[in-house]
């Protein structure tokens, strides 16, 4: 489910144009960075145009993505339903509302701009798939759905399905593993991505509701508080798990691959210490109990943000060791970087530990802050997506 909403908010969410980012004021790109709510009547659009405008032109400037890369970058984005990409003909809005009951997390995401939703569909329609091929047998085999919901048990349980969601069209994806669906909801104005456990679609039809104008948005406070809980169960973790090691071992090979035959010794040492920074990682999040994100902000003339991410463990060992961690990644690679600005935007990082939890927090100050370390933040997400291209 994750995996296919994400995909969904790449190939729509880029609908970029670093044409329009010349008039743009760190105030203006403010709610860019940090733009989800909790309630949909608090709804904000971020200009996806302006932000990932400045954000090439960070990138550029940190040399790493040149003219080549980014062009070929659109070209895939427009392959998969975005004609416009890249061209600065057309705007783009995006919202995020998330909600949480529990452990369990809702949300939709909100687009507003030009695409083609055949194409987009088509997309998700293939990753649907290609899940559903891997998980299919299994589920049936378990009896899991049939159990739940008193259907077939021998039917395949991955089905798409069309059916109106408040006087809309929508394209549902049933995701049975976890009891969840994914909808996608179609307006006039934008299109919604719904990420819910199965039925439970309140959050979906009131954001509709706003978006057709039925609910009103209200005006924001002068400050508020966005949260978000995540608990991932076992079998979660375990696919997580998985696509890491795969991913592990698709760098591996082609790192390899690439060295003559004097140089794959000393990459292989070099692997060594990333396997057992994999393995660290799979260790935290098989001890992960639950992770919580905290972000407060105020809407007058500074325009702050303090964000806060507090992860539960099994032991308050673990905690202390990620932190540890964490500190000597944070201190290396303040040391690494030559500009002052990054230097800054790293430091405003504090990392801690009590007793079971690891925090993290986030102090920005102003809109410029909030940019630079987003800035920051990008160049991790590039790197990979460049491995994919």
């Amino acid at each position: 489910m994750k995996k296919l909403l994400g995909l969904a908010v790449l190939t729509v969410g880029l609908l970029v144009s670093p044409m329009m980012v010349q008039a743009a004021t760190p105030a203006e790109l403010n709610d860019a960075v940090l733009f989800f709510v909790n309630d949909p009547q608090d709804l904000t659009f971020m200009d996806m145009n302006k932000l990932v405008g400045v954000e090439k032109n960070y990138l550029q400037d940190h040399k790493l993505v040149d003219d080549k890369q980014t062009a070929e970058f659109f070209r895939h984005v427009q392959e998969h339903g975005v004609p416009n990409a890249g061209t600065g003909a057309s705007k783009v809005e995006i919202g995020y509302v998330v909600q949480n009951e529990g452990p369990t997390i809702s949300g939709v995401l909100v687009l507003k701009g030009q695409f083609e939703q055949t194409k987009v569909i088509e997309l998700i329609r293939k990753h649907y798939v290609e899940h559903s091929g891997e998980h299919a047998v299994a589920v049936v085999k378990g009896n899991k759905f049939a159990n739940l919901y008193n259907d077939d048990e021998n039917k395949n349980p991955f089905v798409e399905s069309q059916i109106v969601v408040g006087g809309h069209q929508a394209h549902r994806f049933q995701m049975p593993l976890n009891n969840r669906e994914l909808m996608i909801v179609s307006t006039p104005n934008a299109v919604l991505f719904s990420s819910a456990p199965r039925g439970k679609r309140e959050l979906l039809n009131k954001t509709l509701a706003v978006v057709d104008g039925k609910l009103t948005v209200r005006n924001p406070p002068a400050s508020s508080k966005v949260v978000m809980t995540f608990s991932p169960n076992a079998a979660e973790k375990a696919e997580l798990q998985k696509r890491m090691w795969a991913r592990y071992d698709a760098q591996k090979r082609d790192s390899l691959s690439k060295k003559k035959f004097l140089a794959k010794t000393a990459t292989r040492l070099r692997q060594r210490i990333i396997r057992n920074k994999v393995q660290f990682m799979m260790d935290c999040l098989e001890e992960l109990q639950e992770g919580t994100l905290t972000i407060d902000r105020t809407n007058g003339n500074e325009m702050s943000r303090t964000a806060v991410l507090v992860a539960t463990f099994d032991s308050s060992n673990r905690a202390a060791d990620v932190k540890a961690r964490l500190v000597k990644h944070l201190v290396k690679e303040i040391k690494k970087t030559n500009n002052v600005q990054d230097k800054l935007a790293l430091g405003n990082v504090s990392i801690t530990s009590q007793g079971k939890q690891t925090v993290i927090r986030c102090q920005l100050r102003d809109a410029t802050e909030q940019l630079q370390c987003f800035g920051v933040m990008s160049t991790y997400v590039t790197k990979g997506m460049l491995d994919r291209l």
